[in-house]
């Protein structure tokens, strides 16, 4: 995966990170895993068009800048998350669109990853803090739909 294009230092998003070159804070904790390895942070990405991007942890967390860091606990701070997360939603919009009848608003599952559970349902309101008010889970379901309004072409 290292040698794909998408890491590529010129027409890509830069390497992986050079490991040993961050240490996250005592206070961060190893959410959402608990458990994680300190491997699961790569390091400070050091080349590519993002190598002198700087992020900032929080909201929450007492620390200031540091450099962007590929690993599972700073993934929404990397451009790559949007990448990946929007492929994802394609995945999601191709598998409803096969038989959106039966698809459109079909979920299922817990609502967190750690107890205690609750089955997640189509009045569930995913909370977004500091980003938005919180919204049900039936409002976002359709992509054409408010508040999203877009279509994937392929």
């Amino acid at each position: 995966m290292a040698d794909s294009p998408v890491f590529d230092q010129v027409t890509g998003f830069g390497g992986n990170g050079v490991p040993g070159t961050y240490t996250p804070p005592p206070s961060e904790p190893n959410l959402p895993f608990p458990g994680l390895p300190p491997t699961a942070q790569s390091g400070c990405v050091a080349t590519g068009p993002f190598n002198t991007t700087k992020v900032n942890l929080g909201p929450g967390i007492a620390i200031g800048e540091h450099c962007l860091v590929r690993g599972i606990n700073e993934n929404m701070k990397d451009p790559l998350f949007y990448l990946h997360h929007g492929n994802l939603d394609r995945i999601w919009w191709k598998w409803q669109m096969a038989d959106p009848t039966n698809r459109l608003y079909a979920l299922s599952g817990p609502t967190t990853q750690t107890p205690p559970f609750t089955n997640i349902t189509l009045d569930f309101e995913l909370p977004f803090t500091t980003l938005a008010q919180p919204i049900a889970v039936r409002e976002v379901m359709d992509a054409e739909s408010e508040p999203g309004c877009f279509q994937y072409m392929d």
